[in-house]
């Protein structure tokens, strides 16, 4: 997991280090955030391989460490993708537009195989709600 966090911001250094992005995008100061952010997450977990003995994790913990941390850097690196969209076109743009897509795409696809989470169809949400809803009027209505 520190060699994913470490990964991600050797490549956000590197986008940043580059005179062809927009500086004055609201993406660039998230990006230069997210980058303080990742910097305090590997002190973090250096300091934490250091006092903390290996252990074994439940179930949840492991999803959480493991799942929800992938998912919290992939928005990182999405917003890292808008900073990009949002500077000037260039061959060199477009080509780390495409790096970027498939580190997003190779993110999306371990959440994916590594979660049990099972969506409910927005059209049965909707329904429940609207059940719900027409109940609750005519309980108010009786009253």
């Amino acid at each position: 997991m520190l060699q994913d966090v470490e990964s991600i911001r050797t490549l956000i250094q590197d986008q940043l280090k580059k005179n062809t992005l927009n500086r004055k995008s609201i993406f660039f100061a998230v990006t230069k955030e997210n980058l303080a952010l990742l910097n305090a997450q590997i002190r973090q977990f250096q300091q934490l391989q250091k006092t903390v003995p290996n252990t074994v994790l439940s179930k949840a913990e492991a999803f959480s460490a493991e799942v929800v941390s992938v998912f919290y850097k992939s928005l990182i690196i999405g917003e890292l993708r808008r900073l990009l969209l949002d500077s000037p076109r260039n061959p060199l743009r477009t080509n780390q537009l495409k790096e970027i897509d498939l580190l997003i795409d190779e993110r999306v696809r371990f959440i994916e195989e590594h979660s049990e989470i099972q969506m409910i169809p927005i059209s049965s949400l909707v329904e429940f709600q609207l059940e719900f809803l027409v109940r609750a009027l005519d309980q108010l209505d009786s009253v």
